[in-house]
């Protein structure tokens, strides 16, 4: 619900549509769970360089990931409200179905690694 009240709050009704139906936020948080407990096991085993990766993936990735998530969403509302501009609006249908796509396979990735984990924990 993060996610839609950020979206709504911004007063972009498409990312709060796309927000409702892949849930992004949640899923940086399990990645970032994941890796964090990877940087303490690695810390704790005293590697630094995998412990330093780790702690980047943990932090920086979804930090990253979520920075261009929500700009890529506004680029595509922006794109959508262009009327009369054929070709803007084409952009971002494109950029939408793109987005749409790689939010399920990131989602389906996500999901599969978590139940792999905690199966094994």
């Amino acid at each position: 619900m993060y996610s839609v009240v950020e979206k709504a709050v911004l007063g972009n009704p498409m990312a709060v549509i796309i927000g409702l139906a892949i849930p992004m936020h949640i899923l940086w948080q399990f990645n970032q769970g994941g890796h964090y407990f990877e940087y303490e096991q690695a810390k704790a085993a005293k590697n630094g360089p995998l412990a330093r990766r780790e702690l980047f993936l943990a932090i920086g990735v979804p930090f990253l990931l979520h920075g261009c998530w929500d700009s890529v969403l506004s680029i595509i509302s922006y794109c959508l409200r262009q009327e009369g501009s054929a070709a803007l609006e084409v952009i971002g249908g494109i950029l939408m179905i793109a987005t749409l796509a790689f939010g399920i396979i990131y989602t389906i990735i996500t999901i599969r690694k978590v139940y792999r984990l905690a199966k094994q924990s």
